[in-house]
C-alpha cells in the first residue's frame, strides 16, 4: 500500500475519533464480580486505563457483563457496546467463524486477540465468565475470550477508554454491540 495511502487511512481515523469525542461517549464501570473458582495465576491483559473526561450515565438497568474482565460502555453513536476491564472497545471479526480466529500475520499486529494473557498450554482455572463469553486457543498461541463464538480482539489504534476507531474497518471489524 502507497504511504499516501496510509495517510489518509490515518487522517479518517483521526477525524473519526474526534467525531467520536465531541458526540459525547459516555461510561458505564461494571465492577468486577468475585471469582466464584480459584482465580488464575496469571494476570489479565493490561490496556491503557487512560478515559477521556466523560459523564457518567446512571442506569437502573442491570449490566449486561459483569466480570473480572469484561465491562461495557454506551455511546449515543453505537448504542451499549462490550469493553475489556479497562473500558478499551473489544471487537469481532466477519472472517471468523465460531470457536475459530481467522486473524493471522499483519492481521495479528493491527488487531490484538483478547484475553487472560495465559498460554493456551496447560488448566487454568479463570474467574466466573459472564453469559456468552468463552475461550479458544488463540493464533498467537495464548488463550483468547469469545463473544457468541466469536474471538474478541483490541484495534491497535483504540488507545484510549471509549474509542471506537476499528468499527467498520474494512467492512469486516465491529464493536460488540450488547
Amino acid at each position: 500500500m502507497k504511504k499516501t495511502h496510509w495517510i489518509i487511512i490515518i487522517i479518517v481515523a483521526l477525524i473519526v475519533a474526534a467525531i467520536a469525542y465531541v458526540m459525547g461517549m459516555s461510561y458505564k464501570a461494571v465492577a468486577p464480580s468475585a471469582p466464584s473458582v480459584a482465580s488464575s495465576s496469571a494476570a489479565a491483559v493490561s490496556s491503557p486505563s487512560a478515559s477521556p473526561a466523560t459523564s457518567s450515565a446512571p442506569s437502573s438497568a442491570a449490566p449486561v457483563v459483569q466480570s473480572a474482565y469484561f465491562s461495557e460502555r454506551t455511546s449515543t453513536v453505537l448504542g451499549t457496546y462490550l469493553t475489556d476491564n479497562h473500558g478499551m472497545t473489544l471487537y469481532t471479526f466477519t472472517h471468523d467463524t465460531a470457536g475459530k480466529s481467522n486473524c493471522t500475520g499483519v492481521c495479528l499486529t493491527r488487531w490484538y486477540p483478547y484475553g487472560p494473557g495465559v498460554s493456551a498450554t496447560g488448566t487454568y482455572h479463570l474467574p466466573m465468565l459472564p453469559v456468552n463469553v468463552g475461550v479458544i486457543k488463540g493464533n498467537n498461541g495464548m488463550l483468547q475470550f469469545t463473544w457468541k463464538g466469536m474471538p474478541l480482539y483490541h484495534y491497535f489504534l483504540d488507545k484510549t477508554a471509549g474509542q471506537t476507531l476499528g468499527e467498520g474497518v474494512l467492512n469486516a471489524w465491529y464493536v460488540v454491540k450488547l
